[in-house]
């Protein structure tokens, strides 16, 4: 066996494995390849007529960050008072993960929750739900200028577990590779007279 092969053969072996955990990261990311359902961004604004609300929310996959287009998306509310709105359907008309929803409600301080979910016969999805805790004044001044209140949360953790284990991951990969290569030094040292 030629000497500069032995060298090249754990480098190759390496390349292959990054390579492949690079290829296999994406595909890996999803729940049994089901769209793992997300809302980053969640909007109240006040409506067209007295005590109407208007919600929308983006509905993403949280691994890869693109838009969720048809996914059953329901809102409902409730607020210290005992008052409440029944579950509305927010629909994504432009069909491009932007749910919106109308919705009747008296101002104050209104826990508003959205569940999504995966459509009988549509993309398979994870299930997503959250509550949203929102004070509703309209023409207040420190409220956005629609008079609705802007929540924007950031899905870091999902992706922090993401990272931890691709990180995972590639770490057996290298501990493995570092083991053929000193296994493969050392099986040289013992041939070499």
């Amino acid at each position: 066996m030629n000497r500069s092969n032995v060298g090249r053969r754990p480098a190759t072996l390496l390349l292959l494995a990054s390579a492949l955990l690079a290829a296999a990261a994406p595909a890996s990311a999803h729940a049994g390849n089901r769209v793992q359902l997300y809302a980053p961004h969640f909007v109240v604004e006040a409506g067209t007529g007295a005590g109407s609300w208007q919600l929308h929310m983006n509905l993403v996959d949280a691994d890869s960050g693109r838009p969720a287009p048809g996914f059953d998306v329901v809102a409902s509310g409730t607020d210290g008072r005992g008052t409440r709105f029944e579950p509305v359907a927010l629909t994504d008309s432009t069909n491009t993960g932007q749910y919106s929803g109308e919705v009747n409600g008296q101002p104050g301080t209104w826990s508003v929750s959205v569940q999504a979910k995966e459509r009988p016969g549509g993309n398979p999805a994870v299930p997503f739900s959250r509550t949203w805790h929102v004070v509703l004044n309209p023409g207040s001044p420190a409220q956005t200028t629609s008079g609705g209140v802007r929540v924007i949360e950031s899905h870091a953790r999902e992706l922090k577990s993401q990272w931890v284990s691709r990180l995972l991951l590639a770490s057996a990969v290298m501990g493995l590779a570092v083991m053929v290569i000193a296994a493969r030094r050392w099986r040289r040292l013992q041939v070499t007279p």
